[in-house]
């Protein structure tokens, strides 16, 4: 009797320990940055390529977490076009890993907690136009992804001189004041 109730099985039903909030960071293709902020409930990724020069993406996904899976996707208006943007992935402790996918282009991604002032910015402010310019950054270490997209026209601007330890952003007769993302302010 006591040998049938060691054929059962131990922890197959147990229940995935919860995530809380998680900040990660990651390079995707060698130039385009990836910030994830996460709870046990939402994924909100960020990707962006703009530095000092020039920005061609700056994409939002936001996604359910199903247990530690993921996966979204969204359309981004670039200047005349739509970009499809889709993320695809799972944690693994404070890491994750999945596919990023831009415009049907796949590109494979780790990222790995932030330290520091590492992780995600962002501020939205409104011009004299009625326009609202929404300005996002990713920080690793000390390099800096970031773009100012013109929500109406889908204008893209680079904004890669953002600093973290600066408390505004002057941009188009703009003053932004970036904060550090999480799920709430998203």
């Amino acid at each position: 009797m006591l040998l049938a109730g060691l054929a059962l099985p131990l922890g197959c039903d147990s229940e995935p320990e919860p995530l809380g909030d998680v900040d990660l960071v990651g390079v995707v293709d060698s130039d385009a940055f990836l910030g994830v902020i996460a709870n046990d409930d939402l994924v909100i990724a960020y990707v962006c390529d703009g530095d000092d020069a020039s920005a061609s993406i700056a994409a939002w996904v936001v996604a359910s977490n199903n247990d530690g899976d993921f996966s979204g996707a969204s359309t981004t208006k670039i200047g005349d076009s739509e970009i499809e943007v889709s993320i695809a992935g799972s944690f693994d402790g404070s890491l994750a890993s999945g596919t990023l996918t831009i415009d049907g282009k796949e590109s494979s991604f780790t990222t790995r907690a932030t330290t520091g002032d590492e992780g995600t910015y962002r501020d939205i402010q409104t011009n004299v136009a009625g326009e609202e310019l929404a300005a996002a950054w990713v920080v690793i270490g000390a390099d800096i992804r970031g773009a100012v997209i013109n929500r109406q026209t889908g204008d893209i601007f680079a904004a890669g001189n953002f600093q973290p330890t600066s408390s505004t952003f002057s941009f188009m007769e703009l003053t932004f004041s970036p904060a550090k993302m999480t799920v709430s302010n998203y």
